[in-house]
């Protein structure tokens, strides 16, 4: 086996991977080694990915294209794995198949089938961190018994939890009644300052609070403000606990591995990781939140992970997961200026994590309130926002719609249905109003 820079094809330029350790790796992975070969496979795969080097295997032998290997690190489980890189349009061949690296093309994924479960989304723990001391493990080759669905995104990531409970801690999940009268405009420095109150009395590690370590402009990076705040504040930093700063930004678009905002564009480490409640494509505008820290003494503190929500609009950091939730907000923000007129009050909620109900955990789409000033009367309303027709969609918010009975009445939201205003009449036809 060889070590060659990435994106080439692996038959010029490497470097040969002494005997022993190779076997250390082989064994390893192949899950026949002992501690030893374990520390030995992870120093050379965290050396390859720190030099932006591949695995090259000589499985072909010297004469054909060899199979490539990328040494890849997976945030969630915070391990390190071997992927495979296969691809014939660019002259990547399989492995052998009697090759320890070797492995089937995975079959159509489980998920693909859909899922008819609800999704239980609950708080993070009760420290806002995001990174941890580099770990010392690496996968070995999954077990053949074990069921092969190779699906990405099925977890929540913890970026994605941590920017939600900012969200719901600066009330940016809501929709606040109207001022008696005239517009209101809410501005994107309003919405940067309530989540600057959020971060009040969170703490990154015990003793470090949040509001120390985060940000809210790209300059607090590209001036390198964030780099000489935590290389100060490094010997604060409990054991155990991983030094880090956090950058949340507003961004126009997202694409691989770069962040682009009014001010240029931040590049992170790894690629950036999206909502996925759904397989909609949203778009922007995004609200971003960036964890920076050191994830090897030879790179230094970077932008390590980054996570983008969908949001409503650039004044309004309300957070979308689909298309169709975008146009029923904005339908419902229209709506509350007509109510006023009537002496009705509107409001509304993004619920982003699981409400507690006695039927269970429950979250719908988005919750509505009114309250009519002549009358003394409340309505509550639950909000189904319809994204998608697959078979076991439907069967998940059938079931969903049951379960959100006890928080008022349920309107279910097509594509369709939005574009025909049937919220504002079904709303309106509840208050008895027109």
């Amino acid at each position: 086996m060889w070590l060659c820079p990435r994106q080439t094809k692996g038959r010029t330029q490497r470097t040969a991977i002494p005997g022993v350790l190779q076997d250390a790796l082989v064994r390893w992975y192949s899950g026949l080694g002992d501690d030893a070969d374990h520390r030995a496979s992870v120093t050379l795969v965290v050396a390859a990915r720190d030099r932006h080097q591949w695995l090259v295997c000589d499985c072909l032998g010297e004469d054909l294209p060899p199979p490539l290997i990328s040494p890849a690190y997976l945030s969630i489980a915070e391990t390190y794995y071997l992927r495979r890189l296969t691809s014939a349009k660019l002259d990547r061949p399989e492995h052998e198949d009697n090759c320890p690296f070797f492995r089937p093309q995975a079959p159509h994924r489980l998920r693909d089938a859909g899922n008819s479960e609800l999704t239980e989304i609950s708080h993070p723990d009760r420290l806002f961190n995001a990174h941890r001391l580099a770990p010392e493990k690496l996968a070995q080759v999954p077990d053949d018994e074990e069921p092969d669905d190779r699906s990405r995104g099925v977890a929540i990531p913890r970026l994605a939890r941590l920017l939600w409970w900012l969200l719901e801690r600066a009330q940016l999940d809501e929709l606040a009644p109207l001022p008696a009268d005239g517009p209101f405009h809410p501005s994107i420095r309003d919405q940067f300052a309530a989540l600057g109150r959020a971060t009040q009395a969170l703490e990154i590690a015990p003793g470090v609070p949040l509001a120390k370590h985060i940000y809210f402009h790209p300059k607090a990076l590209t001036s390198n403000r964030i780099y000489a705040s935590l290389r100060q504040s490094v010997n604060d930093w409990p054991a155990g606990f991983a030094p880090q700063a956090f950058l949340v930004t507003y961004a126009s678009s997202i694409h691989g591995e770069t962040i682009t905002t009014a001010d240029g564009d931040i590049e992170i480490r790894n690629r950036i990781q999206y909502a996925t409640m759904n397989t909609h494509a949203v778009g922007g505008p995004y609200l971003t939140i960036t964890v920076i820290g050191e994830h090897s003494k030879a790179e230094g503190y970077r932008p390590l992970r980054a996570y983008a929500q969908p949001i409503l609009a650039g004044n309004r950091f309300l957070a979308v997961h689909a298309r169709e939730e975008r146009i029923a907000i904005e339908q419902l923000i229209t709506l509350q200026y007509r109510l006023r007129r009537m002496n009705v009050s509107l409001t509304a909620k993004k619920p982003l994590f699981n409400i507690l109900t006695k039927r269970g955990p429950i979250r719908p789409d988005m919750l509505v309130a009114a309250f009519d000033g002549d009358t003394g009367e409340e309505r509550e309303w639950a909000l189904q926002v319809i994204a998608d027709n697959r078979p076991q969609y439907a069967l998940m918010r059938d079931n969903e719609r049951k379960q959100l009975a006890p928080l008022g009445r349920v309107i279910a939201l097509s594509a369709e249905d939005l574009q025909q205003h049937v919220l504002k009449r079904e709303i309106l036809a509840d208050l008895g109003r027109s």
